[in-house]
Formats: structure tokens, sequence, C-alpha cells
């Protein structure tokens, strides 16, 4: 095998496992709600800005609202092309987000498509090998989708805090507005998982991987089938992940560690 390639950080490859266990709905709503928070928190902090000469704290120095105005601005317009992302993954088409902005589905699409397809690449390959081999995350993953289920419990205490502003505590809460984040989550279907899987095995040829990342996504592969196997009596899914699980193997024999090719099996 051609030797290409280096190695992404156990770290990091746990996160992509993580990641691979949300749906992309779930997920493009995690990426709205980190954003939202942010968005809120920004204009919050301007509610309490002092405006007199006869007080010490609080008044802002020259040009300081407007500033602070310009990048709330500039965190609503995030927080727009993630939502537009958003409905892009509940099924809204570019006519619809067209319609929305009051535009054709032609400018909607010109306007937003690329900001899809860097997410959706982002979301298959969210961490790449650095000149470390530490891995880096790919700057178009957005906050709140790096680590979910942390972001999502953070989340969760953010909004309960909202709700019960007016409380002294969180005690006297329900269950379920404890959850207001991460119990609205859709779940990761088995077709999207399988299709999302095989999607970035194709793409992985034209990448330099190195041999154990690319074993593991035949890993993955192999679980999913086993699955698919086990509830549907399917011999051609068992098949599948015998062949997947076997060439994960030989990547593994065959370089024992050293830089592989993306290639993947025919």
């Amino acid at each position: 095998m051609e030797k290409l390639g280096r190695r992404i950080s156990e770290r990091n490859r746990a996160a992509v496992d993580e990641l691979a266990g949300y749906s992309r709905r779930a997920l493009a709503h995690l990426a709205v709600a980190a954003q939202a928070r942010q968005v809120a928190d920004a204009a919050a902090g301007q509610v309490a800005s002092g405006d007199s000469d006869h007080v010490s704290w609080g008044v802002p120095r020259r040009g300081e609202v407007l500033d602070a105005a310009r990048q709330i601005l500039a965190a609503a317009e995030e927080l727009l092309r993630r939502a537009v992302v958003y409905e892009r993954e509940r099924g809204m088409s570019w006519e619809e987000i067209g319609e929305a902005f009051e535009i054709s589905r032609q400018s909607a699409h010109a306007r937003y498509a690329d900001v899809e397809t860097q997410w959706r690449t982002a979301l298959r390959w969210p961490f790449g090998p650095d000149d470390d081999g530490t891995g880096i995350a790919d700057p178009h993953l957005p906050d709140g989708v790096h680590r979910p289920t942390e972001s999502a419990r953070l989340l969760d205490g953010w909004a309960a805090r909202q709700v019960v502003a007016r409380r002294s505590d969180l005690a006297d809460l329900p269950a379920a507005a404890r959850h207001l984040v991460s119990g609205g989550l859709s779940t990761l279907s088995t077709t999207e998982e399988t299709a999302r899987l095989l999607e970035a095995i194709r793409d992985a040829a034209g990448r330099q991987l190195h041999a154990e990342d690319l074993a593991r996504l035949h890993d993955r592969k192999a679980t999913v089938f086993d699955r698919i196997a086990a509830e549907s009596s399917d011999p051609q899914a068992a098949e599948a992940a015998a062949g997947a699980r076997a060439y994960a193997a030989e990547l593994r024999t065959a370089d024992q560690g050293a830089p592989a090719a993306g290639e993947h099996q025919p």
C-alpha cells in the first residue's frame, strides 16, 4: 500500500465516534442552540450598561456600544446560517427557504448552498491530522458540535436557568425541563447511520488517511451491518459485516500502524 497520511489522536478519534452517534439533524440543532445562547448572552450584556457620568461602573467607553452591537449582529448572522442548515436537515427545500427570505430559490441556493456543503463535509471529517499528528478540528464545524454530549448538557443547564430566572434555584424545576435541549434531539436512524458511514468510506479514497483511521471506518461498517443482519436476518448484511471486518484486519496487518492510502473495498 502507498504510505500516506498521519494518525489522528485517540482523543479526536473518540470525538469522531461520538459525533457518529448523533443524527445530522440533532447536531444541527445543537449548533443553532449554541449560537443562540451566544447571541442572547451578548445582547443581555448590553442591557445593564450605564449612561451617567455620576456612576463609576458600567459606563461603556466611547464607541463600545457600537462595537458590541456589530458583534451581536455578526453572531446573529451566523445564527441565521446555522438555522438554514438546520432547516435543510429537517427537509426544507431551497424554494421554501427562498420564500422565508422573500427571495428566489436560486438566490437562496447561491447564498447558502456552500454553507450546507461545508457543514456536511465537516461532519464526515471533523478532525484531520496536523503536523504533530494530534488532529485539528475542521473550521467549519460549529461550536456546540465538537463534543455534542457535553454541549447538550451545558445548554440544558443554560436553558433551565432561563426558565427559572425568578426562582431561587433549580430544585423545583420539573424533570422534563432539566433537559430542554438534549431531550428534544432527534435520534439517529440505522438508515442515516449507514448512509453517512458509506459516504465517508467512499470519500476516504481521496483523503490521506492513516491505516488505523481507515480501519476504524470499516470497523464501524462491520458493527452497523452486524446490527442490520441481527434485526433483519439478511445474509447480505452479514456478508458485508464480515467483509468490512476482514478488510480492517488486512489494513492493520499490512501496515502495522504505518500510514496507508485511503483506498477502500470495491
